[in-house]
């Protein structure tokens, strides 16, 4: 069969059907445009609202979320600082809070909503006074329940081999949506 060894034969059998499985992939741009639509519905400006509200009664905002999400909260946190808001990110998932937060709102990024470390720092905040507010693609995570306003957006979650490739194109809309005024 042109192998050295049977195990050579493994290999080359699991790096071909990691390609075809790859390969039969095509990103659904469709269903996020749907889903970047549906943040124009009652819902979501209702919970917009409510999370413009509290970001306004507060003087600090912090967002923080693990891998691409952290990622996506320093953005977050570039656009509310570019609009006038102290705005800051924790991604430092091993970062220990043990300060007084009762002036700051939280803005936690997930896209499954059980992240350990994400949930311990958002645990941590919530117990020193700070107010949640989570933006993740599953309303009945551990982070959704924990929040005192939760943002949930509806995507297919995408995994390959234990690798979030969910587009976070929503995330990035909400943030949007709430850094304006209108």
């Amino acid at each position: 069969m042109g192998y050295k060894s049977f195990k050579e034969f493994k290999l080359a059998y699991r790096l071909q059907e990691r390609k075809s499985r790859e390969s039969k992939r095509i990103y659904d741009d469709k269903q996020v445009i749907g889903a970047l639509i549906q943040l124009d519905n009652e819902y979501y400006q209702e919970k917009l609202h409510l999370a413009k509200v509290m970001i306004g009664n507060h003087n600090n905002l912090i967002f923080t979320g693990v891998g691409n999400s952290g990622l996506i909260g320093a953005y977050g946190a570039r656009i509310f600082s570019s609009a006038g808001k102290y705005a800051n990110v924790i991604n430092d998932p091993f970062m220990r809070i043990n300060a007084s937060m009762e002036d700051t709102v939280i803005i936690a990024l997930s896209i499954s909503g059980k992240t350990p470390e994400l949930l311990r720092i958002v645990e941590s905040c919530k117990t020193f006074g700070a107010c949640i507010i989570s933006i993740t693609a599953n309303m009945k995570s551990p982070l959704a329940l924990m929040s005192d306003i939760s943002i949930p957006y509806f995507l297919k979650i995408d995994n390959i081999d234990q690798i979030d490739l969910t587009s976070q194109i929503l995330a990035v809309a909400i943030i949007e949506r709430l850094a304006r005024n209108d």
